[in-house]
This record gives C-alpha cells, sequence and structure tokens, in this order.
C-alpha cells in the first residue's frame, strides 16, 4: 500500500494531472494477484500566458509568456517569460532538461535581462539596476526526496542612483569604483557603478509535498548557497534556507507551518534582504521593514516622514502559520481557491553594520549632522529579536486563468513610529 501510494504522488508531482486515482481489482482466477487501475484527468502542460494585471507593490504589470513542461513530448521544460511593470522589466528563457542522464541527473540553462525601477515611490531604495547574464546548473537526485544542485551564472549589473539615494548606498558604490555621475555635489549628486560577477550556486532540498500546487500534506526544506567567486567585482556569501509542512487536520482543514532564514556576508545592496508585505509579513507595506538610513540632501518636495530610505539588510527572520479553511462546496473549486487564517512575523537586520564611519549629515525634519554612521546602524539595526513585526489576518488566493491572485486583510500587530502598514494587500503571481 506504501508504494501504491508513493505511486500516486509521483504522478502529481509531475504536474502533468489534475487528478489521480487508483484502484486496486483483483485479478480473476488468481488469488495472488491485483491489478492497478489508474485513472487520471489530464491538464494543461503547456500555457501561454498575455496579461495585464496590477498589484500594490509594482503598480500596472504587462505580462508574455509561453511555458511548455513537456515540450514535444519530452518532459523537457522550456519557458519564455516577458514582464513590465512600473518597478521592473524582466526577461526570461530557460531550458531544463529533468532526464539529462538516465540516473536522473537534471540540467538546465537560462538567460535573463532585469531592469529594476526601485524608487520611493514603492518603498525600495531611489536606484535603478541594469542586470543581464545567463547560467547552467545540475541536480542530481539523492533518493526519492532528496536532491542537491550546483550552477555557474555569470551577472553584469550596473547601478544608477536617483538625486536623493541614501548614504548608505552613496558610501557603497564610492568604495567599490563608482563615480558621480553629475555634478551638482555635495548635494543632489547622482551615482553609478558597474559590477561583474561570477557566481557558484549550490543547493539541497528535500520533498514530500503530495503535490506542487494548493498541498494537503507533507513537508519541504531548502538550503541554498550564493558564492560569488574570485575574479568578480564583488565578493559575498548569501544563504538562505527555506521551509514549509503540511499537515491535514480532517474535514479539509490543513495546518501549514513555514519560515525563512537568510544570511549574507560582504553583500552588495543590491543584493540585500527585504521584509513587509506578501511573502514577508503581510500588513506592512512591501519592503518597508528593516535598515533605514538618511538620504544624501532632502528635498522640499519630498515627504518630511520620507527622510529615511529602506536600505534591506543581510540577515532575515520570517515565520508563520496559515490554517486553510474548506469551501463550502465541492469540485474542482478546492483545486483553484484556498482560504487561510494566518498569523506570521518578519524582520532584517544589519548584522555586519559595514557602513563607513563618518558623521551623517541630513536636513528637514530630522537631523542627524555629527552621528557617527556605524554606531547609528549598531544602535538602530543590529540583530534584536525585539525589534521583529508580527500580524494576524484572512486571505485566499485563487487560481486564475492569468496566475494565482492573493488578497488579504491583516492586522499589525506591534507596529512602531516610522512602519509603514497597509490593512489590505494583493498581487497576482504568487502562491500562498
Amino acid at each position: 500500500n506504501e508504494k501504491i501510494d508513493l505511486s500516486k504522488v509521483r504522478l502529481e508531482r509531475t504536474g502533468f494531472f489534475k487528478t489521480v486515482d487508483i484502484k486496486p481489482a483483483r485479478v480473476p482466477n488468481t488469488a495472488d494477484q491485483v491489478d492497478l487501475n489508474i485513472n487520471v484527468e489530464e491538464q494543461h502542460s503547456g500555457t501561454s500566458t498575455l496579461a495585464v494585471g496590477f498589484s500594490q507593490s509594482g503598480g500596472i504589470t504587462f505580462q508574455a509568456g509561453l511555458s511548455q513542461t513537456n515540450f514535444m513530448g519530452t518532459g523537457n521544460s522550456v519557458a519564455i517569460d516577458l514582464s513590465r511593470s512600473q518597478t521592473q522589466d524582466y526577461y526570461n528563457l530557460s531550458v531544463t532538461d529533468p532526464y539529462f542522464t538516465i540516473d536522473g541527473v537534471r540540467r538546465g540553462y537560462n538567460m535573463y535581462y532585469r531592469k529594476t525601477k526601485l524608487d520611493e515611490d514603492y518603498n525600495v531604495n531611489n536606484y535603478v539596476t541594469d542586470s543581464f547574464g545567463g547560467g547552467i546548473n545540475f541536480g542530481y537526485p539523492i533518493d526519492e526526496n532528496q536532491s542537491i544542485s550546483a550552477g555557474l551564472n555569470i551577472d553584469q549589473t550596473e547601478v544608477t542612483t536617483g538625486p536623493y539615494v541614501s548614504t548608505y548606498v552613496r558610501d557603497y558604490l564610492l568604495a567599490h569604483g563608482g563615480k558621480t555621475k553629475s555634478t551638482s555635489a555635495p548635494y543632489g549628486s547622482e551615482f553609478t557603478g558597474d559590477f561583474l560577477t561570477y557566481n557558484l550556486n549550490l543547493g539541497w532540498s528535500y520533498n514530500t509535498l503530495n503535490r506542487p500546487v494548493f498541498p494537503t500534506s507533507g513537508m519541504s526544506h531548502r538550503i541554498n548557497g550564493e558564492i560569488a567567486l574570485p575574479g568578480s567585482d564583488v565578493e559575498y556569501q548569501k544563504l538562505t534556507y527555506d521551509a514549509q509542512a503540511y499537515f491535514p487536520l480532517g474535514k479539509d482543514f490543513v495546518l501549514r507551518g513555514y519560515g525563512k532564514l537568510g544570511y549574507g556576508n560582504d553583500l552588495p545592496f543590491y543584493k540585500n534582504f527585504y521584509a513587509g508585505g506578501f511573502g514577508s509579513v503581510r500588513g506592512y507595506d512591501n519592503s518597508t521593514l528593516g535598515p533605514k538610513y538618511p538620504g544624501v540632501t532632502y528635498s522640499e518636495s519630498r515627504s518630511k516622514d520620507n527622510d529615511y530610505e529602506e536600505v534591506g539588510g543581510n540577515a532575515l527572520i520570517q515565520f508563520g502559520t496559515e490554517l486553510a479553511l474548506p469551501l463550502p462546496f465541492k469540485g474542482d473549486w478546492t483545486r483553484q481557491v484556498r482560504p487561510v487564517l494566518f498569523a506570521e512575523g518578519a524582520q532584517v537586520f544589519d548584522t555586519q553594520c559595514d557602513v563607513p564611519s563618518g558623521q551623517l549629515y541630513m536636513t528637514g525634519s530630522k537631523t542627524d549632522a555629527g552621528v557617527d554612521a556605524k554606531q547609528y546602524c549598531k544602535d538602530n539595526f543590529g540583530f534584536d529579536v525585539s525589534n521583529m513585526r508580527y500580524s494576524v489576518g484572512v486571505g485566499f488566493t485563487w487560481i486564475t486563468m492569468i496566475g494565482p491572485l492573493s488578497l488579504s486583510y491583516a492586522y499589525p500587530l506591534n507596529d512602531k513610529d516610522g512602519d509603514e502598514t497597509k490593512n489590505i494587500q494583493f498581487e497576482i503571481g504568487r502562491t500562498f
């Protein structure tokens, strides 16, 4: 019976079938044999997307894509993604052969271009990144549920700041070969920097989830390491751990626990962790938690409550629990809609405080003239779990024709002065 159940899980994990039902039937005229009658309902393994959407964190989004997880019946996955929004342009081509060798070694390629337009309107620092690159990766199955992976990636990132960028970003660029772009120094200057990075990516995963979308049992663990190799313009190490577990409680109630830990050493600012919003702690605005630094200057055209800008941190803690609720009706809707009650918490920290020592100069409603930058970081953004933020709420995810649509109402439990809260949040493109 255990092996029959495993066969069902294997079929569901392919993503090719909406439902899988295995029924043993005794073979006529035999005492020790049964047939296994397997009934499946197929779902499309290829998708095409042409959509216009809207999210609070990214504004209006235009998206087009072609994806085929069983390309020409080979089991290979081919995907082309193109999306444009007010905060990001992204183009990606990826090809994956899940059985590159008969032993189950996976091989994949990808090429991408990404332009992020991060500014104060969307609660991230006032700079733009232009990145393009590509890589090759391999995965090797250890056993039924475990696998390891390794890949090499080349990335070229150009950073251009706005005139009111934070002192944190300015000092990092100037310390790593950046330069002043405009001549309106010392205030209102724009800065730029170029970074070529050769990355080694290592990973381990353990997965016993019974299906990839809206699981009801099992768990998954993922550890990923990113190492910038010698010869790169910046050298850093970044480690993340993701975990989640599902426990069926009966009568279609499902309890989920989840968490994420992250740590980086010598991270460039554009690789920092962020917290707040979907995928972190709902009820707080996207990417608004954690370290904030004063801008190079203050403009009367900007809100005085926005003197300090969010720059992310090199350490992340987030965790939560959800109770999935049963629907009052049956049928395919149970595989397309999942309402939940949730409680979660998160925060990012700067444990290294590797900003250059020196005085911070700020004008406007908050004055920090004469404050040492390194001490300022330790006092305000160092590792302290008492600075965690928590929320509770209700939400749901609906698998629509244009992707998962998520909506939540969250109540922040311990927001403090300076936190940007948002009770109602929604987005298209993430399941939770």
